[in-house]
């Protein structure tokens, strides 16, 4: 508990010690390298994974497509299955709403842009490029319908 406590209060001064005297650029450098060991970190996991399980990638991908691990969107109204297009778009607009509301990072892309259309131009391209990052390779043709 203790040690949390001091590594937190570390962290915490080095990141304001970089902000105070770095200023914006310094920020936004940090970010940038977080965001390369973030994608770098689940590239390697993945890559790992591949070597480590003894299944060719393709006969491990057509198991997962035949058992439905990969179905990408669900339309099913049903409400007690947990994963559907509606309960992603309502836990997305809540998200969002949350994000616009108290994200830092949002509003410093709004607040150091050199034109309300370059900020809001930041914002939206910052959620394509997440779901880019995010959105798995699937093939949707792939997936067996039920």
């Amino acid at each position: 508990m203790l040690l949390a406590l001091g590594l937190n209060l570390v962290i915490g001064f080095v990141g304001t010690f970089y902000t105070v005297f770095g200023g914006i650029k310094t920020v936004v450098w940090v970010d940038a390298l977080q965001f390369l060991l973030v994608v770098g970190a689940a590239i390697l996991t993945i890559g790992i994974l591949l070597h480590r399980i003894p299944v060719p990638a393709h006969e491990l991908y057509d198991v997962l497509a035949g058992s439905g691990k990969l179905k990408v969107v669900d339309l099913s109204l049903d409400p007690k299955k947990p994963f559907t297009l509606w309960t992603a778009l309502t836990g997305g607009l809540l998200v969002s709403m949350a994000a616009f509301g108290v994200d830092h990072d949002l509003a410093q892309r709004f607040l150091i842009a050199k034109s309300p259309a370059r900020g809001a131009l930041s914002v939206i391209a910052s959620q394509f490029i997440g779901v880019v990052i995010v959105r798995p390779p699937y093939k949707p043709y792939a997936v067996p319908q039920e």
